[in-house]
């Protein structure tokens, strides 16, 4: 939610200063930690996320006013009358360390450093797939080309396990916004268990698609 409200902060601030429709991306950066922050709601629960926001119940509040005025300096292209802000500390600790040093290495018995140790098989099985794709139809080429699939923003894959040793697999699509025109399908694989005795099993793979569907203007 702490996110959520930051991101609106943030795209409100652009659109109010003629810069509408930002994609907001909050990303944290290496080496860069504050802890927990939650919003004020939350923080009165005192649940972990709460106890563990270190900085109180107004931390939020204190992002998005220094963010809003990032946003407001960049939509307005005036950075460069920002305050300067603190110096973060400079912690110098020369060449101290307390990690003990690497003594010298040796090769394996009869081996010398760069040997394989163990060959690869010469034949590997596929063991990575995608379970959906969401496929355009090419009308120049007369194939489908594959846009989105399971590891998409917009795609969603829910399995379900049924009686009578079956399932099913419900595939939603959120169709975004500046999507292509054109005429689409829906592609599942997957893989069912075969019995071909009492002992022993199979996997065998399966393919389906929906029928082809038509994304039009609004």
């Amino acid at each position: 939610m702490s996110g959520r409200r930051l991101r609106e902060a943030v795209r409100s601030e652009f659109d109010s200063h003629g810069t509408p429709r930002m994609n907001v991306v909050i990303a944290g950066l290496c080496n860069v930690y504050t802890h927990y922050i939650t919003t004020y709601e939350e923080y009165q629960v005192q649940r972990y996320e709460a106890a563990s926001t270190i900085y109180g119940p107004h931390t939020l509040s204190a992002y998005i006013q220094l963010y809003r005025g990032l946003a407001k300096a960049i939509a307005t292209n005036t950075t460069q009358d920002l305050p300067r802000g603190p110096e973060p500390p400079f912690f110098n600790v020369g060449n101290l360390t307390l990690l003990p040093s690497l003594g010298v290495e040796r090769a394996p018995a009869n081996k010398t450093f760069g040997d394989v140790l163990q060959e690869v098989w010469q034949r590997y099985r596929e063991t990575e797939h995608n379970f959906l794709t969401v496929e355009r139809y090419i009308n120049t080429s007369g194939s489908w080309q594959v846009v989105q699939n399971d590891a998409s923003w917009d795609t969603r894959f829910y399995w379900t396990k049924g009686s009578l040793n079956q399932s099913n697999v419900t595939i939603q699509w959120h169709i975004p916004r500046g999507t292509e025109l054109g005429i689409y399908r829906i592609r599942y694989s997957g893989h069912y268990k075969k019995r071909l005795s009492i002992i022993r099993t199979i996997t065998v793979p399966f393919e389906g698609s929906s029928s082809a569907f038509e994304v039009t203007a609004p």
